[in-house]
């Protein structure tokens, strides 16, 4: 049975792994939830409607993604958390933003 000390960075490095792939996750999604905001202005009546249900549907699953992201948090040391808890913020600000943008589509839409 491996030592505590051995243990808890084995773990510790699980957690971050696990974050990282959480925080890829995340900026790929917001590229490209990006991407199709910048895009839907190209799009009229019908492709419009379905891009922002589309949009939606991503920006939805980023929403997941950052709980993910947060709960994994939780069990890293208060030291090491401080840089991925900005990095936090920072997403949940992005996503609001495009949430806003999604939301103003969709009433220009209807």
């Amino acid at each position: 049975m491996p030592s505590e000390p051995q243990f808890k960075t084995f773990h510790d490095a699980k957690m971050t792994d696990e974050i990282a792939y959480y925080e890829e996750e995340l900026s790929e999604l917001i590229g490209e939830v990006q991407k199709g905001l910048d895009g839907l202005r190209k799009l009229q009546g019908a492709a419009r409607a379905e891009r922002i249900s589309e949009l939606g549907n991503r920006l939805q699953r980023a929403k997941q993604v950052l709980h993910s992201f947060k709960v994994e948090m939780r069990d890293l040391p208060r030291e090491r958390s401080a840089a991925y808890d900005a990095k936090a913020r920072e997403f949940h600000g992005q996503l609001q933003m495009m949430h806003s943008e999604l939301n103003l589509a969709k009433q220009e839409a209807e």
